[in-house]
């Protein structure tokens, strides 16, 4: 078993074993800590967002990320990069402001920085996200879900190799869950290992995707080497006056997001199978 990835062995009938890695998507203290009670703290990375019950999470604050980081005993945090919700079309100010996080994160120590800069007519803005991941070497570099508002896939991946430093790419294939974008994913995964590229860009899979049908994912993807899900749900706040005054303002709906240790150890179980 890797130091740096949990690994699950897969095997199926008329399909060579294969290793597949985990990610872990989480925007709390609180999920860290009940990811580690179930799984140890050794053997997958960890996504750290804020808000992830708004549009996918944005970049966490220095605070949440240095407890994390200090929870662990290896080096597992990727962090998002991702100031505001809405489109990945970045002003000159947005993008100073993601080079300062990033260079926050950076000095901490993290593993890598999870990012993605779009043009107004959903191409990959190089010349942006050139900037981002030089300033953030020498960390890993994954190219977010911004790749799914593209509009080609293989120009976009194109662009995305042609950028120095960029390890690895998160997408459903174009679509709503990484299922119904699995024709796309197959397609993609055999485009990123095509020797004509000079270097490995690795396709991760996300949306959808839990302890039901990670098999089923993994037999419609043979090539498949890493997975990104959260396994994740809202939770409502223990009731009070202070909730309930502050849902009446305006304050949010009392509920936080929060891992699931059920739906965790139900994943887990499905992938230490996988032998």
């Amino acid at each position: 078993m890797s130091t740096n990835d949990v690994i699950a062995h897969s095997y199926h009938p008329g399909l060579d074993q294969k290793s597949v890695k985990v990610e872990i998507c989480i925007d709390s203290y609180e999920s860290v800590k009940a990811l580690c009670s179930i799984v140890g703290d050794d053997g997958y990375r960890i996504e750290v967002c804020s808000n992830l019950m708004s549009g996918g999470g944005l970049t966490p604050s220095l605070g949440l990320v240095t407890q994390c980081h200090n929870l662990l005993t290896y080096n597992a945090f990727m962090i998002m990069i991702r100031p505001r919700t809405g489109s990945f079309v970045y002003g000159h100010a947005e993008v100073d402001t993601m080079l300062h996080e990033i260079a926050g994160f950076r000095d901490l120590g993290v593993r890598g920085v999870v990012l993605g800069c779009l043009t107004e007519d959903g191409k990959v803005d190089v010349p942006v996200t050139r900037r981002l991941v030089t300033a953030a070497k020498p960390l890993e570099v994954t190219f977010h879900r911004a790749f799914d508002v593209t509009n080609d896939w293989r120009q976009a991946f194109d662009d995305i190799v042609s950028i120095e430093g960029i390890d690895r790419i998160l997408t459903s294939g174009h679509a709503k869950t990484a299922f119904d974008g699995a024709s796309e994913l197959s397609q993609l995964i055999a485009y990123a290992n095509d020797l004509k590229h000079n270097r490995k860009i690795i396709i991760t899979p996300a949306s959808g995707i839990n302890a039901d049908n990670v098999s089923h994912l993994r037999e419609l993807i043979p090539d498949m080497e890493e997975v990104h899900l959260s396994c994740g749900r809202s939770v409502k706040e223990e009731d009070s006056e202070a909730i309930r005054r502050g849902v009446e303002l305006g304050f949010g709906k009392g509920e936080v997001w929060r891992l699931d240790e059920r739906r965790l150890s139900e994943f887990w179980q499905v992938i230490a199978g996988w032998k």
